[in-house]
């Protein structure tokens, strides 16, 4: 079995190379028996605390249930400077996904505190993947994805995907369609050709590139070009599961 910072790391080369490799999905329950089938079925797994009722208290479960499925962690702040990144680092999670990022300064402070001294500020404790990894080396961190939200990230996102502590880029398709007054048009052509720039300022600096996206598979396909996609969430699928077979019993009957 990978340590954690070689899990991490791992995760970080295929978002660069081949990102189109991981499918994905938001995982926002916190039952770690219902993630481990979950992450089954996917290669990462986002444990989401930006929109969920998800604590740092359940990460750490999560993370392991995640690695018992077969998939990669991620855990999803709720902003940038998030409060007890430490404590989540040392779950072991095996990369960061960090939501309504605007500017560079947003990745540098991000990059302080994700490195260990003398490259950052980061903390060391006999955790979960201090213990898996030992000592640190010089440049340890998990991977990281930059979500992409509004107009003027779009904007910047030449100079977000140039910066070291990014890996890939990812288009929030939902909430950018709200940002640019087009609410969950998602097949809009601003938005693919937003999805456009984002890819080009990605793969412009080596770095991956992705969308974030609802529930049908083949128009996320579409709408992803043969990209990487991020399929919709946990609860999302559960829904239409039930949906669908309690639709079928009830005709039944």
């Amino acid at each position: 079995m990978l340590g954690v910072a070689q899990s991490g790391s791992e995760l970080a080369a295929t978002l660069r190379a081949s990102p189109s490799s991981l499918l994905t999905t938001v995982l926002s329950t916190r039952d770690p028996v219902f993630c481990e089938a979950v992450a089954a079925h996917f290669d990462v797994v986002w444990i989401d605390l930006e929109h969920s009722a998800l604590s740092l208290s359940d990460v750490l479960a999560l993370v392991i249930a995640v690695s018992a499925g077969g998939a990669k962690s991620m855990v999803r702040l709720t902003s940038p400077d998030s409060e007890n990144l430490g404590a989540l680092l040392d779950t072991g999670v095996d990369g960061i996904v960090l939501p309504r990022v605007e500017t560079e300064q947003q990745l540098t402070e991000f990059a302080r505190r994700v490195h260990f001294p003398p490259l950052g500020e980061r903390g060391f404790a006999p955790r979960r993947a201090s213990l898996a990894d030992g000592v640190p080396t010089p440049g340890q961190r998990p991977a990281c994805i930059v979500q992409v939200e509004s107009k003027q990230a779009v904007a910047t996102a030449e100079r977000l995907a140039a910066h070291e502590v990014c890996d890939a880029l990812v288009l929030g398709s939902s909430d950018y369609s709200f940002d640019v007054s087009r609410p969950m048009q998602l097949a809009d052509q601003e938005i693919c050709q937003t999805l456009a720039t984002v890819r080009r300022a990605a793969q412009a600096h080596g770095k991956g590139w992705g969308l974030a996206v609802g529930g049908d598979p083949a128009r996320a396909r579409a709408l992803a070009d043969g990209g990487p996609v991020i399929f919709s969430s946990d609860v999302r699928m559960f829904w239409e599961v039930l949906a669908s077979r309690t639709s079928v019993l009830r005709g039944a009957g």
